[in-house]
């Protein structure tokens, strides 16, 4: 079986390393839809459970793989992403197919998440997608940075602070890409702060 996204390197073999895989699938379907660019439909549910399945196909084929469930997998997610992707299993979604529905199950069941808010399920795609590209030196970088900076005002103050940390912990390290992307989150940031100081009362 060909590789899902071939300029990857799969070198993980446990829970953990399986989770990581589908973690950066379901962002991957999630930065699409962002962008507009999943042809077809708009379906966000079919579209990652789709991606989802693929990279554990792909994972599982790989020899020398212990026999991880993907309920084990999903156990390793990290709380954005099981957030994530109960918010994209449920969003404007009226009936989940069976293998939607079988994958909402597994990740209510490890994580205790089964359904989010109308405002929950928005931040928490996005925080998703923040912390997938945050890495990358793709268009993708720009794509969720301007959507960030543009809807800022709408999200939770507690997604606000995730997203701040997220990007923060990013710049501290060195993991956010070309210095070209590095600006769009450092925008990213500068608009938070500029929205805050406008925000406090003048004497």
């Amino acid at each position: 079986m060909p590789a899902p996204y071939p300029q990857y390197v799969y070198d993980f073999t446990a829970a953990r390393g399986v989770a990581m895989h589908l973690d950066a699938s379901l962002a991957k379907a999630l930065v699409e839809h962002l962008d507009g660019q999943v042809s077809g439909n708009n379906d966000l549910a079919n579209d990652i459970v789709k991606e989802v399945e693929s990279m554990y196909s792909y994972m599982l084929s790989q020899p020398g793989l212990p026999d991880v469930t993907l309920s084990e997998a999903v156990g390793k997610f990290k709380p954005h992403a099981a957030r994530g992707l109960v918010a994209a299993l449920t969003r404007d979604t009226p009936e989940l197919s069976p293998k939607a529905s079988a994958l909402l199950q597994t990740v209510s069941k490890v994580h205790g998440i089964s359904s989010l808010a109308a405002n929950e399920m928005r931040d928490a795609l996005l925080v998703c997608s923040v912390a997938y590209t945050l890495p990358r030196m793709t268009a993708s970088v720009s794509t969720v940075s301007d959507h960030v900076i543009a809807t800022w005002g709408e999200l939770s103050p507690d997604t606000q602070q995730e997203i701040r940390s997220l990007i923060s912990e990013a710049i501290r390290t060195g993991r956010t890409g070309a210095d070209v992307d590095k600006r769009g989150w450092i925008a990213v940031l500068d608009n938070a702060e500029a929205l805050d100081t406008a925000a406090q009362p003048s004497f």
